[in-house]
């Protein structure tokens, strides 16, 4: 276990105190939960970092890493939707494209005992899907209409990228 991976572990353990603290924050939970929210993102941010700079790319961090993003990127759809300021169709959508993400990373896993590295759409998407979440987490006065336009854009360009990796996918998987 080397650091990058201790900090998506970390990230993952960031998930239920998340939604517990939505759950039982009382009135400053929105903000608190936004706190952890943005810390988690910064061990993202940390982690690929160190991983690159220690030179501790791993395969648990492989898949330790968006596991942890996944897993908290719907944590926080699921409580937007709950304030209702997202749609819930919008998590539903989510986790249907992050499925078909996770379903194609196991059968490319077991094909070639790898799994492919994200791409420069990718981190776009999470990077703006993570700024999108934030805002709607810290800013209550948001008005709803602009609210679904900014998590439905979102969705939008977070689909784009899953479509931009078919083609790297099919490519990846007839060469291993």
């Amino acid at each position: 276990m080397n650091l990058p991976n201790m900090l998506s572990t970390l990230r993952l353990l960031m998930v239920p105190v998340f939604v517990l603290v939505m759950v039982y924050g009382g009135e400053h939970a929105r903000i608190w939960a936004g706190i952890i929210y943005i810390l988690a993102s910064l061990t993202d941010v940390l982690d690929g970092y160190f991983a690159r700079k220690l030179n501790k790319v791993t395969m648990l961090g492989r898949i330790l890493d968006p596991l942890a993003d996944k897993l908290m990127t719907a944590a926080v759809l699921v409580v937007l939707a709950y304030l209702s300021v997202a749609p819930w169709w919008v998590v539903y959508v989510y986790i249907a494209k992050e499925v078909v993400m996770v379903i194609g990373t196991a059968v490319l896993y077991k094909q070639a005992s790898d799994v492919m590295p994200s791409n420069a759409i990718g981190k776009i998407a999470a990077l703006y899907f993570f700024l999108t979440c934030a805002v709607l987490l810290l800013v209550e006065a948001i008005p709803i209409n602009i609210a679904n336009a900014m998590i439905i854009a979102a969705l939008v360009l977070t689909i784009y990228a899953l479509i931009r990796y078919i083609p790297v996918y099919l490519k990846f998987s007839k060469k291993n």
